[in-house]
């Protein structure tokens, strides 16, 4: 609605970070912008919500931001001068090996390392000179494409030890449990076999942002991001609208460029014949990563760690030692549910207080799975396993969750800490040649790695991916094409 022909010079689709920087990316060299969102609310995976009671603000997909300080294509945009106002926790990361006992990702490397123990100096030794480049190393791996790199002495330090998986790295360089555990962790974002190669790489990156950036929130939700990318795009008098679903190319006003922020298999049903024969198959071919359980809860009050160091990180690994995570991202590669899965947990009201209302707290932890879960018992994602601390003392207020079909149903092309643009969180299935592979064009990315092939057919591919409403196997039971799902769990 609104749009005039020969009125832009480029058209959007999609809202998302990506498409959003992309329009302001054109719109600051002169090009007329328009912005078309299928939703009524921009943002994408940068959005925020009260998906449980008033006044508890969650993130309903991407949380925690180290990329929208390191990120070349958003550390200087100017975001803070249109109201974006990032919060570093007093911690970037607690990883709760056992009750009673987290181990913590100081700020400091120094510190980090004290902490740690007898993996103290194994530690220093890994992130040194990752920590030491500053933001040169996290320039040349979002650039892949980039050739010859513009930080070639770095890149080969970081290679010699990140082509390593995390499994075969943690036996040959620490000594104790604490530094292992913290490392899986890190790499755990992957959502692959911490056997498989470059997993190290995974999470030596996270780990160098900690130190060199932080993992910081966006004050009041991560919609202030998607907020402000607007509020630049029109005041350099591009047009954002909402509510504009697009179908089909031919939808669009004549531009000299669209640009399609959306899943491929959205880029396939809204281009239609207009794509190449060849393209068009590898979007086909396109293999899309784990699915992801989500939950999010309106508490009393703080949650009542054992170990109260736990509560100065803004996030927290739920996961125990290196062998626990490492069983629980197998199980999700093959195809299993684990029993005990890895959780990410964000704390976000312990440091922004427009999160929840006086004294409540919001933390929203999630879960990978294969993109189809059975029926599980999914109750034993709250963090209340022998590995991990108690959470809740106190009952909560109330819980929402999101399973893997709903959730990527409301965030269709949604991207995690303002990465790739894929399913919620998981993005796609990797591979070691993805980088120059990939059938989009990449985009900012905290990395890409190898992954173990699927067997055909195993998870729901149609709908824990991202797809529009109306391709989720759910609302199409009929559609031999579309595997079917088994019923959500419910909490």
């Amino acid at each position: 609605g609104g749009a005039v022909a020969d009125e832009f010079d480029a058209v959007v689709v999609g809202s998302g970070p990506n498409g959003l920087v992309a329009a302001l990316e054109l719109a600051q060299t002169g090009w007329r912008v328009l912005v078309l969102e299928r939703s009524d609310t921009l943002g994408g995976g940068a959005r925020t919500a009260e998906l449980t009671l008033p006044g508890f603000r969650h993130d309903v997909c991407s949380a925690i931001h180290p990329l929208g300080l390191a990120s070349p294509a958003l550390r200087d945009l100017g975001l803070e001068k249109v109201g974006v106002e990032w919060v570093q926790p007093d911690a970037p990361l607690a990883h709760a090996l056992r009750p009673g006992h987290s181990v913590l990702q100081e700020r400091s490397l120094a510190a980090t390392a004290v902490g740690l123990g007898v993996d103290g100096r194994p530690w220093e030794r890994l992130f040194g000179p990752s920590v030491g480049s500053g933001l040169d190393l996290v320039d040349s791996l979002l650039d892949p494409l980039d050739l010859p790199p513009r930080h070639p002495v770095q890149l080969a330090r970081y290679g010699m030890s990140g082509l390593w998986s995390v499994s075969a790295l943690a036996r040959r360089r620490f000594r104790g449990d604490d530094g292992p555990a913290l490392l899986a962790g890190l790499a755990g974002h992957s959502m692959l076999s911490l056997d498989a190669p470059i997993t190290t790489g995974f999470g030596m990156l996270l780990g160098q942002l900690a130190h060199v950036v932080g993992w910081p929130m966006a004050r009041g939700g991560s919609q202030a991001i998607a907020d402000g990318l607007v509020a630049l795009i029109r005041a350099l008098g591009g047009t954002v609208l909402t509510g504009e679903e697009v179908r089909s190319l031919d939808d669009l006003p004549p531009a000299r460029a669209v640009i399609c922020d959306v899943t491929p298999r959205q880029l396939i049903d809204i281009a239609g014949d207009r794509l190449p024969s060849a393209y068009r198959r590898r979007l086909e071919r396109y293999r899309y990563g784990p699915g992801v359980f989500k939950v999010d809860w309106a508490l009393d009050g703080p949650v009542p760690w054992i170990d109260p160091r736990t509560a100065r990180a803004g996030t927290v690994h739920l996961g125990g030692t290196l062998a626990e995570v490492r069983a629980s991202e197998e199980d999700v590669v093959s195809g299993r549910v684990p029993q005990v899965p890895f959780l990410l947990l964000a704390q976000q009201s312990n440091f922004d207080p427009d999160r929840a209302p006086r004294v409540g707290t919001p933390p929203g932890p999630t879960a990978t799975s294969p993109t189809a879960p059975p029926s599980t018992p999914w109750t034993r994602s709250s963090p209340t396993s022998s590995a991990s601390p108690p959470a809740f003392a106190r009952p909560s207020s109330a819980a929402g969750s999101a399973t893997p079909p709903r959730w990527s149903a409301t965030t269709p092309t949604t991207s995690a800490a303002t990465s790739t643009a894929a399913s919620p969180i998981s993005g796609n299935c990797s591979s070691a040649r993805s980088p120059a592979s990939t059938p989009t064009r990449p985009r900012p990315a905290t990395s890409s790695s190898a992954r173990r092939r699927r067997r055909p057919g195993a998870g729901c591919t149609a709908c824990a991916d991202g797809p529009p409403p109306d391709r989720c196997c759910a609302a199409n039971p009929s559609d031999p094409r579309l595997p079917q799902h088994p019923p959500q769990p419910v909490l």
